[in-house]
């Protein structure tokens, strides 16, 4: 049975509808793991076992500070920090906890915490991840909390685990970085050929003993941007 607010008359109404009806304010809470936009993070500390990862954008680039100063891979940072941005809980498990051990958290399995302006800046979101969950749920999960927060949530172990990655997964892959534009010579040997190329004030290749040879700029474009 149902009624409208301030009206007599009852009426029927599906049992489908009434149960669509029923939430907990814990269905209610904001599922997503990070409130901003960790994606736009400029700086990021990974810990776990020991290990401290430090990385900092300079531009559009990712470079390592700790434990190596180096050119770090933009593509996996990038992987990590959108897949850590579009991570959802699939449950609240504890709104007040005062025994972090209890979930692992105490000495967790890892720590992340996302800066917006550098290492000095603001931060963004910093999370703790502890025990795996071992009953009740259909795909491996962990135990985590937001800093700042009491509530303890799930989190995917895939998520875990993306979030403790090792030096060489971190350290760039690109043999160079210097932009293909910007390079005016090269030289392919191979074999027994020894081909020395120069771009010429019209932006275009040429073998740099036979400028007047017509050569494809398609294909030695594609070969200098593998580099």
């Amino acid at each position: 049975y149902a009624r409208l607010d301030d009206e007599p008359e009852l009426f029927t109404v599906g049992e489908s509808l009434a149960r669509s009806l029923i939430v907990t304010p814990l269905q209610l809470r904001d599922k997503r793991l990070a409130p901003a936009n960790v994606s736009e993070a400029t700086s990021l500390t990974l810990n776990y076992n020991g290990n401290t990862f430090d990385v900092e954008k300079s531009g559009d680039r990712w470079k390592l500070l700790t434990p190596t100063r180096e050119a770090a891979d933009n593509v996996a940072i990038g992987d990590m920090l959108s897949e850590w941005n579009s991570a959802r809980t699939s449950d609240f498990i504890d709104t007040g906890t005062q025994n972090l051990a209890k979930y692992g958290l105490n000495h967790p399995f890892l720590t992340a915490s996302a800066y917006a302006d550098g290492d000095e800046g603001r931060k963004i979101y910093a999370m703790r991840v502890g025990d795996v969950i071992t009953t009740g749920v259909p795909t491996p999960m962990r135990y985590a909390m937001r800093e700042g927060s009491p509530t303890v949530f799930s989190v995917s172990d895939a998520l875990a685990k993306k979030l403790r990655p090792t030096l060489t997964s971190l350290r760039s892959k690109e043999l160079f970085t210097l932009a293909a534009d910007n390079i005016g010579r090269a030289r392919f040997q191979m074999l027994r050929h020894d081909i020395p190329l120069s771009r010429g004030a019209d932006a275009q290749w040429h073998f740099t003993d036979d400028p007047q040879t017509a050569l494809d700029q398609t294909l030695i474009g594609r070969k200098i941007d593998t580099l």
